[in-house]
């Protein structure tokens, strides 16, 4: 991601590396539910701590639905 600090000719990045895992919790003909969870640590200049404080990142926790709608399709398609 690039960020601008004191207008265009002042660019900066802005690094970030992130973990997550994912899990099948149900599984039925058509649909399956997913659920898992993920970590971000962001790596910004430190002109940036005085607005986004020093530790840069976030977590989440998700639920991912998948239909499945490929019944009736031959294997391989």
């Amino acid at each position: 991601m690039l960020t601008q600090t004191n207008g265009p000719e002042h660019l900066r990045w802005v690094g970030a590396l992130t973990l997550g895992y994912e899990r099948s919790v149900l599984k039925r003909k058509l649909l399956s539910l997913f659920a898992g969870s993920s970590i971000t640590k962001d790596f910004g200049p430190r002109s940036f701590e005085g607005d986004y404080g020093k530790h840069l990142g976030g977590a989440k926790l998700f639920l991912r639905l998948k239909f499945d709608s490929s019944t009736g399709m031959a294997p391989g398609m």
